[in-house]
Formats: structure tokens, sequence, C-alpha cells
């Protein structure tokens, strides 16, 4: 199992407002990039975790999927994504707010990583 699969197991979350509308933005960042219809086809989740779903739950398919859309996506886009999610991220620091900061540092995770794979 890869150390990504490690951080981003399966997990319920129920997303505030803010934390949608990043996903909203995210969401934009890989449809700019060309990716968001893989995206949809490989997770399911991020195509409606920017609606109010109340509790979700993001299986580690999910996680891996995403990470593999950002791998198609250019380093600077990739950076841009880290950056929505870190913004997220830090809200949570010291309350996790029905596994929200898990959920970031998931996406923050695979953003990290995939900027890696792309420096290569």
């Amino acid at each position: 199992m890869s150390q990504h699969i490690d951080m981003t197991y399966d997990s319920t979350i129920q997303l505030d407002q803010r934390s949608r509308e990043a996903v909203e933005r995210i969401n934009r960042l890989i449809d700019q990039s060309g990716g968001m219809a893989f995206l949809l086809a490989v997770a399911h989740i991020f195509g409606w975790l920017d609606r109010d779903v109340g509790l979700a739950t993001v299986a580690t398919n999910d996680w891996d999927g995403f990470y593999r859309t950002l791998c198609r996506m250019e380093i600077i886009e990739l950076e841009a994504v880290r950056r929505v999610a870190a913004s997220q991220l830090l809200r949570f620091t010291f309350s996790d707010s029905n596994g929200q900061k898990g959920f970031w540092e998931g996406v923050v995770s695979s953003a990290e990583k995939a900027k890696r794979k792309s420096i290569r």
C-alpha cells in the first residue's frame, strides 16, 4: 500500500459552506486543466461534494482517483489546488469539525504527492 493511501482512508465528512466553496474552486481548476471527465470517472465523490449532501463517505478509491487526476495537471495548477486545500486545512487546525480536517489533509497530501511526482 502506498504512503498516499495510508494517509487518505475511508472517512465520513460533512462539509460546511466554506469547504464546499473550496471544493468548487478545486473542481474549476481541475476542469480548466481538462481533467474533470477523468475525475468524475474515477473519484465520484468530488463531483458532488460541493453540494449540500450532509454526511458523505470518501472512500480510499476516491482518494486514489483524485490523486491520479491531479497527476495529469501541470505543477502550477497543482500548487493552486494545494493552496486552496491548505487554506481550508488551516481553518481546522484545532478542530476536526465533522471530518473536515482529515478531508483537507487528504486533499493537501494528494496535491503534494502529485507535485513531487511531476518534478521527477
